[in-house]
Formats: C-alpha cells, sequence, structure tokens
C-alpha cells in the first residue's frame, strides 16, 4: 500500500505529507474540516473519492479526510 498527501498532527510518512501541530483543533465534534485547516485543498489532485461521506462533489483541490469543508 501507498499513501501520499496525508495531513499529521506530528510526523509524516511521505514527502507529499503535511505537518500541522494544531491539527486535532481544526476538526468540528464531527471530524469535518473547520474553515482555516490544514486539510483544506490538502488531498491528492489526481487520485480521491469523486464525492464526500455526505455526498459533496471534491473539485481540483480536494480535502484530505473524508469530508470536505464548508467553505
Amino acid at each position: 500500500m501507498t499513501t501520499s498527501h496525508n495531513v499529521w498532527a506530528t510526523g509524516s510518512c511521505g514527502p507529499t505529507d503535511r505537518t500541522s501541530p494544531g491539527l486535532m483543533e481544526t476538526f468540528t465534534d464531527e471530524w469535518r474540516p473547520q474553515p482555516g485547516s490544514p486539510v483544506i485543498d490538502a488531498a491528492d489532485p489526481e487520485d480521491h473519492p469523486r464525492t464526500d461521506l455526505r455526498g459533496r462533489v471534491r473539485g481540483d483541490l480536494p480535502d484530505a479526510g473524508a469530508y470536505e469543508s464548508a467553505d
């Protein structure tokens, strides 16, 4: 398995990953990214699901994680 374009609170697994120490505070209680979250537009633009778990369409710059942000 190969992973890429992840966002971590600490560390990373590969060159396309990002690290953001305050990451956990940027989500709602339901794991949806809040405005300004480092996961916004952080997913692989060439390899991502067409929709998120709510059925929202992911565009050319998808958010990392299960949900697209509202912004």
